[in-house]
Order: C-alpha cells, then structure tokens, then sequence
C-alpha cells in the first residue's frame, strides 16, 4: 500500500501504526483520508480502500479451536442467529465432514455436512437448506466470505444469505435458542469448524428485510448495536489474549473465551477488509504522534468521525 500526498509521500501527520486498541484513529472514506492539520487531504493508492474500522476475525483449525460464551437461551418465539464465515473445501475423506457454527445443545445448533448441507435447530425444531442447489449460492470451498442469518419469526424460518432470502425445509417450531459455543458442538466435545468466524449476533427478535441489508452491508459488516441483539461477539475485533483470547460480548455480559487457541488465530483481514494489521501485546499509549518530520501533534483516543466539528473558537 502506498500513501501519496499531492502527489508525494505525505510526512506530515500521524504514524500508522500497528494499534488494534484505536479503531478510529484515521478519518476518511473511499479512498481517501481527511487531513487534519494543513486540511489537505491523502489518498490510498494501488485499489485500496479506508476502513474507519479495525477489523480482526478468528480462524479455527477444526481439530480443537473453539470459543465458549455463558450458557442462555432467548427469550420468545422469535430469534434471528446471525454470523459470517469461510469455509474450506469440503470432501468425503476430510474428518471434519460435520462443522458447527454455533451451539447450545442438540437441541439449538447450526451446522452444516459434507452434503453442504446446513442445518438450523431451534428448541428442537429443525429447518435445514442446501448450499450450491436450487438457487442457493455456493458456499464452500471458494475462499471467500458470505454471510448468514436464520430468522425464525414465530414457527416461520427464513435463511438469509448475504443479503439473499432463501424459504426452508422444515418448521421453525415455538421457542428460543440456546447459545454456548462457537465453532464445535457441546463445549468442544465434536463438530471443530475449519475455518473462519466474524461478527456472531444473536437476536431476541425476527429482523426484518430492512435489518438484514442493515447487517449484511454490501458485504461489509457494520456495527451491529442500533438492532439491539442480546449478544454480539465481534470476535477478533476487540478480543484480548492472555493464555486464551477472552471475546467480548459487546451488548451483554456474555464474553467468550477460547480454547485451544494461540495468539496467532487472530487474523487481521475480515469480510469487505483487507491489507489489515493486528498488533500484539501492544496497549493504546502504544500509538505515538510524532511522526518523521512532524512533531507536536494531537491524538485522539476513542473517538469517532462526527467528534470533529468545524465550530472553533475565533
């Protein structure tokens, strides 16, 4: 990546550095990035694009990595279950022919089989669809990121994937949906996920049409809060490692940990995010502004875009 100013390497301002504890240390959009002292702007080069947001998601190795949150169970008859994931290839001699996604109990699940098949039980109610058939896009094995959602509004199911409506197998059934792990089946006992996770929501409510091109963003994931889910795991974003990676829940009080996982699960690309960073052991004061041939400059902690306003004193 290259960052040019009118049209020269720009030395004026802040250090990019590797500070995964600031998420909006660097105002922009598209492809460029605000100035904030000669109020002259930079811009990215080479097709890449400013995130104003420090993206991280967990890749699982599907032998042992999982992730546990408190045991709880939605409230209702409505529920929407939603995350984003990339698999790998899926074959009849892989040992991991059956992966999970998210895991309460064998009653409140998704997972999916080497059929590409995916399945969605909800206090015991079982709704199921098939990737790569009867419309469905393919799902695995491509490398790339998609996301789902299961919305059950009373006992009606509808998958959602990116951003798509696909009608169900199978009936939704009255109840909520237990929540537990992440990534294998009860508490890591069977079921690992080979592959990746980001952005794991579950909803006390059935989200609408309008909420789920909310969560899907063009491919994007935006923050998640304003749709009020009862918890949401932004996974490697946020996450903190000591001996195992503690997740927050970023609603509730239901923080996730890891298990059998090191430092370098955390990686830093994630779905419409690229040519990211992630740091290690570093902390916020990590983050200096004094850049070369800059010195004296201010820095934000914590802030967001529209903290900056035009009205100064004269």
């Amino acid at each position: 990546m290259s960052i040019h100013y009118n049209p020269t390497i720009s030395n004026v301002g802040l250090v990019f550095a590797q500070d995964a504890a600031s998420k909006f240390s660097y105002p922009g959009t598209g492809s460029n990035i605000s100035g904030l002292a000669l109020g002259t702007d930079a811009s990215l080069v080479n097709n890449v694009s400013f995130s104003s947001n420090n993206y991280g998601y967990f890749s699982l190795d599907g032998a042992d990595d999982y992730i546990t949150v408190p045991n709880f169970t939605t409230s209702g008859d409505d529920v929407t279950i939603s995350f984003w994931f990339k698999s790998v290839n899926l074959s009849g001699s892989d040992p991991h022919t059956t992966s999970a996604f998210v895991w309460g109990d064998s009653n409140n699940f998704v997972y999916y089989n080497v059929n590409e098949v995916i399945y969605a039980k909800i206090n015991g109610s079982t709704s199921i669809i098939v990737a790569n058939s009867g419309g469905v896009p393919q799902l695995f094995g491509l490398g790339n990121w998609h996301h789902l959602a299961v919305v059950k509004n009373g006992s009606t199911v509808t998958w959602w994937i990116d951003g798509v409506s696909y009608s169900d197998l199978g009936s939704g059934g009255s109840g909520g949906f237990t929540m537990n792990t992440i990534g294998s089946a009860t508490a890591g006992a069977y079921y690992f996920l080979n592959g990746s996770m980001d952005d794991v929501a579950i909803f006390d409510t059935a989200l609408s049409s309008g909420d789920i091109s909310t969560v899907y963003n063009n491919g994007t994931p935006p923050d998640l809060s304003s749709l009020n889910p009862i918890s949401y795991w932004k996974m490697g974003e946020d996450a903190t490692f000591s001996t195992n990676w503690t997740v927050p829940d970023q609603i509730g009080s239901n923080d996730g940990t890891s298990a059998n996982m090191d430092i370098y699960d955390r990686v830093g690309e994630s779905p419409g995010s690229s040519g990211n960073t992630v740091s290690y052991n570093m902390d916020i004061n990590d983050r200096v502004g004094d850049a070369p041939n800059s010195e004296n400059n201010a820095l934000s902690y914590n802030m967001v875009l529209s903290g900056r306003t035009s009205d100064v004193p004269t």
